[in-house]
């Protein structure tokens, strides 16, 4: 083919192609002018008709996505945790972190509904505002889980921790979320509290992680009409209720998540032993009204609040004895080493190949660092650390 009419017809296409794109973008642009000026005339005359007007903006928006198969960002976080995770700030391979009360903006999560549909908004924030709040009854939030939290499995796929009293973040908190949110991938983290934490580490960690939200729970003051001693008892009770509420995964502040755990989200009822005479509660999962939280919950018409651990641990393993269709038990896979060893994950290396997660009983061990110690630390709970940090086990050099 000559040169000449080569050229000729390659510039054919492009001019086609370009008149189409400019007509593309000036109808575009008109339907937007058109409908901004019937909003702002609507507001003018009747100031009800806005959030029709807005609704029906919405609902155009979801038809066309879901005729053309394009994925916005706002499309991407309607149910955030669906995709692969991602952190809003990453984390340069042992970069060493400096934690700084900042006041930069960050993108928070906030949840909506209307009569039809649920969805997701990412509101901009200082970077120490709290995350989203809702009430433990919220009807929206219940909706966005059903909607949105479940897949094939009767367990959705929801972190919750309990939070009582006004206290700082401590570092293992911090690395707990983080674990959770990068190994099981939730649909959201829910935070239950009366107070939120604060600190240098609770503001970095809300600029990591972008699905955490809080419900506002005040801590249980009794039960069977007998008064909660400690706030660990408040906190076993609280547990209770939210997995009843909403179903999920239950993990205390100083549980590291190492694995994901969709192979358990298939049962009602999940524990693992801590010893072979308890189960341990700092790792719980659930489906919605599961039976077996019924049975423990009722109990505790026997609680006595001056005794440690016998509600939580013990009558549970009592009661999985006499129901065991009610339960699936995990025998080491949430808590090796148990207290009496955990020592050696501060001090040593301990194989953790077969753990889903790791309880660091930090209340018991008393021993805390900060995140560059980490950075060096050649111990099992330096790698730990490293891996959560930077999804690598080795020493930093």
């Amino acid at each position: 083919m000559p040169e000449e009419s080569f050229t000729s017809d390659a510039m054919m296409v492009w001019n086609s192609v370009k008149r189409s794109c400019l007509g593309t973008i000036k109808v575009l642009v008109i339907l937007t002018g058109g409908c901004f000026l019937l909003l702002l005339k609507s507001t003018i005359e009747e100031p009800d008709h806005v959030n029709r007007i807005i609704g029906t903006i919405s609902v155009f928006r979801r038809i066309t996505h879901s005729i053309t198969g394009y994925k916005s960002n706002e499309r991407k976080i309607r149910c955030p945790g669906c995709e692969p995770p991602y952190l809003a700030t990453s984390i340069n391979p042992c970069e060493n972190i400096t934690l700084t009360a900042s006041t930069l903006s960050r993108k928070r999560l906030e949840i909506h509904c209307d009569e039809k549909y649920t969805w997701t908004e990412h509101s901009i924030v200082r970077s120490n505002a709290n995350p989203f709040t809702v009430n433990s009854d919220d009807q929206c939030l219940e909706r966005f889980i059903q909607e949105n939290c479940y897949d094939n499995k009767i367990v959705p796929n929801v972190i919750h921790y309990v939070w009582f009293n006004k206290h700082v973040m401590d570092v293992y908190s911090f690395l707990s979320v983080i674990s959770t949110y990068k190994r099981i991938k939730p649909c959201l983290i829910i935070i239950h509290a009366d107070v939120m934490p604060y600190g240098p580490y609770w503001v970095y960690l809300l600029t990591l992680v972008p699905n955490l939200i809080h419900i506002y729970k005040p801590a249980p003051i009794s039960i069977f009409g007998k008064r909660l001693g400690y706030v660990q008892h408040k906190a076993d009770i609280a547990r209770l209720e939210i997995l009843k509420a909403h179903g999920g995964i239950y993990f205390d502040f100083d549980q590291i998540a190492l694995k994901n755990f969709d192979q358990f989200r298939h049962y009602d009822f999940v524990m693992a032993h801590e010893n072979i005479h308890n189960l341990g509660n700092a790792v719980i999962v659930s489906k919605k009204n599961a039976p077996f939280i019924d049975l423990w919950y009722n109990n505790y018409d026997t609680y006595n609040p001056t005794e440690w651990g016998i509600h939580s641990t013990f009558v549970p393993f009592r009661i999985a004895q006499k129901h065991k269709d009610l339960i699936h038990i995990e025998k080491e896979a949430f808590f090796k080493p148990d207290l009496a060893a955990i020592e050696k994950l501060y001090t040593g290396k301990i194989d953790l190949s077969k753990n889903h997660a790791i309880h660091l009983y930090v209340r018991s061990i008393k021993k805390y660092y900060t995140l560059d110690q980490f950075r060096k630390m050649n111990t099992t709970l330096g790698e730990l650390a490293r891996s959560v940090l930077y999804d690598s086990k080795n020493l930093c050099l």
